[in-house]
């Protein structure tokens, strides 16, 4: 009797254990699909918090293109007739001081010099204002004068500058390299391009 009523049972012990089964089945595909839904809407508040970044940077780029044209238009509507006014004022030995305040206003609004300071961060002060005058075709010898620096001072730091750009050793032409900078990414081009002769 006892056998028989232990084989009846058994056949409601596996039907539970197959609705429990079932049960946890759909509890862990309602999670799973709670997780995914939720991983869904994380990822698109990271795509909506990313294109909000991207519109904020550009932006900024923006506001920073309207400040440093504004500060250009500034210094070649104010400043620099003055300085022009002034020069033709002043004694002909304090003109280098003029010619020196000029100079570094132009480099100051220069885009060049924003360009190559951002491209190769690890060119000094010194080294940007030598690229900005061997840009504009100086030569080692005119840049030692303006400088008051010897030949060799400049040539060890158009040395260095070349070594940076990473076109030492090469015979690529560093016043044509650096030309070509402001109309693309330079230093990503051909070394080639910028062959003497």
């Amino acid at each position: 009797m006892s056998t028989q009523v232990h084989a009846a049972a058994s056949p409601r012990d596996e039907a539970a254990e197959q609705v429990g089964k079932v049960v946890q089945r759909a509890r862990t595909e309602r999670q799973l699909h709670d997780t995914l839904k939720q991983l869904q809407a994380e990822r698109t508040s990271l795509r909506q918090a990313n294109a909000a970044l991207h519109a904020m940077l550009a932006r900024i780029e923006d506001e920073k293109r309207e400040v440093q044209d504004s500060i250009m238009a500034n210094v070649d509507k104010v400043l620099m007739p003055v300085l022009h006014a002034l020069e033709t004022e002043i004694p002909p030995r304090q003109k280098k001081y003029v010619a020196w305040l000029k100079e570094n206003l132009e480099e100051i609004t220069s885009p060049f010099v924003d360009g190559i300071s951002k491209a190769f961060t690890n060119l000094t002060a010194v080294e940007i204002r030598v690229c900005e005058m061997v840009r504009i075709g100086m030569g080692t010898k005119e840049i030692a004068q303006l400088r008051h620096v010897s030949p060799a001072t400049v040539a060890r730091q158009r040395e260095s500058i070349r070594r940076k750009l990473n076109i030492a050793g090469t015979d690529t032409n560093l016043a044509t390299y650096l030309g070509a900078f402001l109309s693309g990414p330079a230093h990503r081009r051909p070394r080639e391009q910028y062959r003497y002769g």
